[in-house]
Order: C-alpha cells, then sequence, then structure tokens
C-alpha cells in the first residue's frame, strides 16, 4: 500500500482507498449472501462515483505528487499508482476475511513467507 502512495498525491490515495467499502459489500454478497437495501445501493454508487472521479482526473491531470521530482514521469506514475491501490484494496480485504476465516492457517502462511 506505501508503495502506491509514493505514486500518487496523499489526497488521491485517501480518496482510492474507499472501494474498500464496495470490495467488501460485494464480497458480504458474493461469499455471505448478505441482503443490500437501496439505501446501501445509494451509498455504494455514491462511492463508486466519487472513486472514479478521483481516479480519473488525478490520471488526466497528471498529479503524480505535489512536489516536482527529477524522477517523476508524470501521468504514468500516477496511472501506476492508482491501479495498485485497486489490485491492492482487493487483496486487502480478501486477506482480512481469510484472516477471519482461517486465523491459524494464515499466521502460519505469513511466518512461512517470512523465513
Amino acid at each position: 500500500m506505501f508503495v502506491a502512495l509514493t505514486q500518487c498525491a496523499a489526497s488521491v490515495y485517501q480518496m482510492m482507498r474507499g472501494i474498500i467499502v464496495v470490495i467488501t459489500a460485494a464480497m458480504s454478497i458474493l461469499f455471505l449472501g448478505a441482503k443490500q437495501y437501496t439505501h446501501h445501493w445509494v451509498s455504494l454508487f455514491m462511492i463508486v462515483a466519487g472513486v472514479a472521479i478521483v481516479g480519473i482526473v488525478s490520471v488526466a491531470l497528471g498529479e503524480s505528487s505535489t512536489t516536482t521530482d527529477a524522477g517523476s514521469d508524470g501521468p504514468a506514475t500516477t496511472l501506476t499508482g492508482v491501479l495498485l491501490l485497486l489490485v491492492l484494496s482487493v487483496s486487502q480485504v480478501v486477506n482480512s476475511s481469510l484472516k477471519r476465516n482461517f486465523s491459524v492457517v494464515t499466521i502460519l502462511i505469513h511466518f512461512w513467507l517470512l523465513v
């Protein structure tokens, strides 16, 4: 997640993290069979619209960081950061779900990967 923060502005990073709510809702519908009411769908749509607007505007304007670095590539780094954030958000939700359901197995896998 912090690599994505180096690839885009902090404001874009924080706004793009809001997609975690949508991913969690989608997983609860798919795997738990949770029922979403109209006000849930409206709020999820508003979150998706807000994240899409922030992502598109940041990529279009090339807002890669608040400071100008010599190694900055402009819009490509922001696009990389936005895509990295989306992929890592899905990974974070899946990881937290697995930890809740398979805590011993997940701890052993993390231990094995660290060794």
